[in-house]
């Protein structure tokens, strides 16, 4: 399958096809996609995912609906409705296809965590503009969408990510409490799980693991003997 295909709407970024399925849904995804590519009768149900992916894709690089439907709670109902509508067609019409099954799967978990950003946004913008407002003026956090888009740390359409709020102190005394500091945690570096904790080095069989993961090899070189 052509990698540089473009099905998915709303798409008018440098991405293709393949590089949001593979952000929404993996490569698992990819590969059945590809698959099911020349098995197509009508190509409906193609066309549903597709739509789908492609308004989760806008609604991803774009702070002005996603706050609009922040505010308008019908509409949002109304675009989840329908976004569950056609995949309960698509797995409809599956006639238990694994591959079918498997996309209809990662399609459910993509709308998931869309719908959970909706839910959780808000409480966690409320609770941010208290917590800031002890520093500095409640007009000086910002979660419009003029502020958040101007603010995106890259002007590409590769790597174009939102920052969650955007702070404007009035003085640099403000400043202390509106940031914090960030170190390396202590300890080592485990090897096997990459975290950095006190217990690496304090095994003797494993001096470059973590306690944890010193377990787990532990674990399995019981089961690996033969």
């Amino acid at each position: 399958m052509n990698e540089n295909i473009r099905e998915i709407p709303y798409n008018y970024t440098s991405y293709s096809d393949r590089e949001i399925v593979l952000r929404f849904l993996g490569e698992q995804a990819w590969d059945d996609l590809n698959a099911l590519r020349a098995k197509r009768r009508t190509g409906r149900s193609a066309r549903k995912l597709f739509e789908i992916l492609g308004d989760v894709w806008v609604l991803s690089r774009n702070v002005y609906l996603k706050n609009d439907l922040l505010k308008n709670k019908k509409r949002l109902k109304a675009m989840q409705t329908l976004h569950n509508d056609r995949l309960n067609r698509i797995e409809a019409t599956a006639e238990d296809n694994a591959r079918v099954m498997r996309i209809v799967a990662a399609t459910r978990r993509m709308l998931d965590d869309q719908q959970r950003w909706f839910i959780e946004t808000p409480g966690k913008r409320k609770s941010a503009a208290r917590a800031f407002a002890r520093h500095t003026h409640a007009n000086n956090v910002h979660f419009d969408a003029f502020t958040l888009t101007h603010s995106a740390t890259d002007a590409t359409d590769w790597r174009q990510e939102h920052p969650f709020c955007v702070l404007t102190p009035d003085s640099a005394e403000e400043i202390p409490g509106l940031t914090i500091a960030v170190q390396a945690a202590p300890g080592g570096k485990c090897e096997r799980c990459w975290i950095r904790a006190e217990s690496v080095g304090s095994h003797a069989d494993h001096p470059l693991l973590c306690s944890r993961c010193a377990r787990v090899v532990n674990s399995l070189s019981g089961v690996l003997q033969p």
